[in-house]
């Protein structure tokens, strides 16, 4: 099974991340390695995540020898906070910075974050050197490196590569020994060297459902993702059903309607099942590996509030407020317990909170979940550790 690795693009704006990803496309098509997207689509895809919550990115997968590497970019400050929290796991990062501006404040803020969440490697791009001196180019280096220091990352992980995306894109054509494109293979190969699967994926299998129904057997089928590790048939898991575990038997899997022996994560999947029944399950009920699993009911988090034409509050939300938070679709009155950045956190604010459910629940780092008002999201968060 090809593994797919999260590459977030990051710098401050006009440095030239969109101009980085439509160049990799462009050269990288032409050899079979990735898909063409025009650069003038880049800053309009967009993803609906869970809820319907507007996710603003432009995704290109390039083909490794191994694995797949899934690049995105963002067309905002806001929109990569958004996804940053409501996303994928980000696996590594692509730090493009301009050699004739350097660092900006938005650089280290983007690099804080992407630490709070886990990453761990970032590949330095030094972008339009055709515009500034080598020694300049050094003395931004060093800059950079520096930056990355004080924010908590391991400068010798990954290389710098310079070159120039808009050259690049202009150019595309796909070949390693053009003095224009040629720093895309070096991009290339040191992502190859550089970035796997994160080490802290969890390879224990996590079930979440979204519905179940019974069957004209009387053995009820549960819908719903499995979101890491493998099923097989005839194991057995526990499951949180209420404020109870249960023991259940797999004695079917299907995928798309096809009965299979065993599935890996990020598949959608039904589960035919023994130990439950099918009017006790609802949405966001999680099974699981029965080692290893400790219910938790108190977390840290990373939390961005959306603004109001985001569809967000017009109240900013504080220590010892009562907030409604949703799960994997389940949702949990919990307390704002702590804000180690501010006293109140305002509508397009992203800060670092802790919240305490009214109930346990099984949670992990990285997972995402919504902030709730009535039955509208009004902010999404990641989970980056686990107690108070």
């Amino acid at each position: 099974m090809t593994n797919e690795i999260n590459i977030s693009i990051i710098g401050n704006v006009d440095h030239g991340k969109s101009s980085l990803l439509a160049a990799l496309s462009n050269s990288f098509s032409k050899i079979g390695l990735a898909p063409f997207v025009p650069y003038e689509q880049i800053d309009l895809a967009t993803f609906n995540g869970e809820g319907g919550v507007k996710l603003n990115r432009a995704e290109v997968k390039i083909a490794g020898k191994e694995n797949v590497y899934a690049l995105s970019d963002y067309p905002s400050h806001q929109d990569f906070i958004k996804n940053l929290v409501y996303g994928e796991k980000v696996d590594g990062v692509l730090l493009v910075i301009s050699a004739a501006d350097g660092p900006m404040p938005q650089t280290r803020e983007h690099l804080r974050l992407a630490k709070k969440v886990g990453v761990k490697k970032v590949l330095i791009v030094l972008n339009k050197v055709d515009m500034v001196s080598e020694s300049l180019q050094e003395m931004v280096i060093k800059e950079v490196r520096q930056l990355l220091y004080e924010e908590g990352f391991e400068c010798s992980e990954c290389q710098t590569i310079k070159g120039s995306a808009l050259l690049a894109r202009k150019c595309g054509c796909g070949k390693k020994e053009c003095e224009k494109c040629g720093f895309l293979f070096n991009i290339y190969e040191e992502m190859e060297r550089c970035f796997s699967l994160s080490e802290n994926r969890d390879e224990k299998a996590l079930f979440v459902a979204s519905n179940s129904s019974d069957t004209p057997f009387g053995i009820p089928v549960v819908k719903g993702e499995l979101i890491s590790g493998k099923l097989k048939k005839d194991s057995t898991l526990s499951a949180l059903i209420g404020n109870e575990i249960k023991s259940l038997v797999i004695k079917g899997l299907e995928v798309e309607g096809i009965s299979v022996d065993e599935v890996m994560a990020k598949s959608a999947v039904s589960l035919y099942v023994s130990g439950v029944k099918s009017d006790d399950i609802s949405k966001g009920d999680l099974f699981f590996d029965e080692n290893g699993v400790k219910l938790e009911n108190s977390f840290e988090s990373l939390i961005y509030l959306f603004r109001k034409e985001e569809g967000g509050k017009q109240n900013p939300i504080k220590i010892a407020d009562e907030i409604e938070v949703s799960l994997f679709g389940k949702k949990f009155k919990s307390l704002l317990i702590h804000s180690s950045e501010k006293e109140q956190v305002f509508p397009g604010d992203n800060a670092t909170v802790s919240f305490k459910l009214e109930k346990d629940y099984v949670l992990k780092n990285n997972f995402s979940f919504s902030i709730m008002e009535g039955e509208k999201i009004v902010g999404v968060g990641k989970i980056v550790k686990i107690g108070e």
